[in-house]
């Protein structure tokens, strides 16, 4: 028994295919706003991007939520995904959260990975596979970045510095310029 076809006409196809392109417009602006809200509130992934002159700089997050995960926690490390060599631990000291931070190296500049530092919770260092060697929880002795707050968000600098100390400043901050 054959079945009748249904007609459609143009003026429905045409709402029909109005209304889908419509859906598909506003579903993708709306994935676009959030992504960008979420990129400013600093939940978003993390990003690397070029920075003026020889640097990258690394934005990890909001410095007030990941001072609470650090405190809760242990330091952050931060494999360096721009395709180089640059693992980073950061770590923040005190009840502050605009305050207390350092961005450092996870090992010595001349070593491999395999010599990374490990955080050493029970002791409160970090502490080198290779050498033995031990480091305080500011990371004192390892290469250092430089690490600002800006507004709540941490901005690290992966220009290699001087020896980290508190808030990024260093012995060579002191000399008069």
């Amino acid at each position: 028994m054959p079945v009748a076809k249904r007609s459609r006409t143009p003026g429905r196809q045409a709402a029909v295919l109005a209304f889908a392109g419509l859906g598909a417009i506003l579903t993708i602006i709306g994935l676009f706003v959030w992504l960008d809200n979420e990129r400013q509130r600093g939940t978003g992934p993390s990003v690397w991007s070029p920075a003026p002159g020889e640097g990258n700089i690394f934005s990890p997050g909001l410095a007030s939520e990941l001072s609470e995960f650090i405190d809760e926690t242990g330091p952050l490390l931060f494999a360096d995904t721009a395709g180089r060599d640059r693992d980073v631990w950061i770590q923040h000291l005190g009840d502050d959260p605009t305050t207390g931070w350092t961005a450092f190296a996870v090992r010595q500049a001349d070593a491999t990975r395999e010599c990374s530092t490990t955080w050493e919770p029970e002791t409160r260092e970090f502490a080198d596979a290779c050498s033995e060697a031990v480091y305080p929880a500011d990371g004192t002795g390892l290469p250092a970045y430089e690490i600002t707050v800006n507004g709540d968000r941490l901005i690290v600098d992966l220009v290699p510095g001087d020896e980290a100390t508190i808030d990024g400043a260093t012995d060579d901050d002191s000399v008069d310029e």
